[in-house]
């Protein structure tokens, strides 16, 4: 990896990634004059635990007010990039776009080839930082996932300054 990449921290790294991929997107939309569907899978982590665990029990009201922060904390962040693709591109084109906004409850690796099916999608456009394991260093382990999974065509964007480990 080289210095710039080190240098930032997970959040930048994902931030930078999220508004390149929303970048991607709304280049490849406006010359198809495509819809763009802008989704994103959020997990509350341990909830079951938290729930239902002999040792970590909260209650009910506890945890469904932790889920919901969770789930406010992912619906905030693509009502931003789209906010954010106004100020980047052409205001009248992102308006004619409208994205559609998705939020789905699981695992990304399962809800976004269902969404995608869902919705009729024909390209995903995802970014994907790879760190964990063998299949990892190559693309990434959520990313390899969704290829396995979808019948439409996926663009796959790395971080900028990303260096894959593998000599």
């Amino acid at each position: 990896m080289n210095d710039s990449f080190r240098e930032l921290d997970d959040e930048q790294v994902q931030d930078k990634l999220n508004q390149a991929v929303m970048e991607y997107s709304v280049s490849l939309s406006l010359p198809e004059l495509s819809e763009l569907h802008v989704g994103s899978a959020w997990d509350a982590y341990a909830e079951d635990r938290l729930r239902y665990g002999t040792f970590a029990h909260q209650s009910d009201e506890q945890v469904d007010d932790y889920v919901e922060q969770g789930r406010r904390d992912c619906a905030t962040k693509p009502a931003r990039l789209v906010t954010k693709m106004d100020q980047l591109f052409d205001k009248s084109a992102v308006q004619y776009l409208q994205p559609k906004l998705h939020q789905v409850k699981g695992k990304a690796s399962k809800e976004i080839p269902l969404l995608a099916q869902k919705h009729k999608i024909d390209l995903i456009v995802m970014g994907t930082v790879g760190r964990v394991g063998i299949p990892g260093l190559i693309i990434g382990n959520t990313a390899e996932s969704i290829l396995e999974q979808t019948q439409c065509s996926v663009l796959a964007i790395k971080p900028k300054g990303f260096q894959t480990p593998i000599k």
